[in-house]
């Protein structure tokens, strides 16, 4: 199974979606203490830190979406399979694509990958196999090369949550919700 909850920082999701897919920041994040606080919390059986990015390409059209991860995400995508090279980062400057984004760059595990916006040299570890998720789109790189790249220092986008028992879903988000800055969304 997936993640149930997410805690997101205060503020509007339309907005922040909106600033997202227009290439924009986002004015909220949370601190690394709400991951922290998630982990504590005795509903919750694992929370993942993520930090998300827009990169937007105004010259081809598109804009390409960022996720900072660490190993803990690995349990909530069980979907997770490597068509081609390693099942996870090898190092800071590794980058895990989607299969679709391993397209548009037409890159391979091995390969150099340069982030002009990010000015940030990486290089390809592991292409996903398809998953009919938004993952197939996504580049993926370690927790704290995204903050670096991304200039986001100790803060997150979302922790992602699985509970121990679903149906502690509401009491959960009712005492996740008291995190100063912070609300849960399920």
């Amino acid at each position: 199974m997936g993640m149930q909850m997410m805690l997101v920082p205060l503020g509007c999701p339309y907005d922040a979606a909106a600033r997202v897919l227009k290439g924009k920041g986002l004015e909220n994040s949370l601190p690394v203490s709400a991951l922290e606080a998630a982990r504590n919390d005795p509903a919750v059986a694992v929370a993942a830190p993520m930090l998300l990015a827009a990169v937007t390409h105004a010259n081809q059209g598109r804009t390409d979406m960022w996720v900072g991860l660490d190993q803990t995400a690995r349990s909530l995508k069980p979907w997770w399979k490597v068509q081609s090279g390693a099942e996870w980062f090898d190092a800071e400057d590794s980058l895990i694509l989607g299969c679709d984004a391993a397209e548009v760059e037409m890159r391979s595990p091995g390969d150099p990958f340069f982030s002009p916006e990010a000015g940030q040299k990486l290089h390809v570890t592991g292409v996903l196999e398809r998953s009919g998720t938004s993952d197939d789109s996504l580049f993926f790189v370690p927790l704290a090369t995204a903050q670096r790249m991304f200039g986001q220092s100790n803060r997150l986008t979302a922790v992602a949550i699985r509970l121990r028992d679903p149906g502690l879903v509401r009491e959960a988000s009712q005492r996740l919700q008291t995190i100063p800055g912070h609300r849960s969304s399920r």
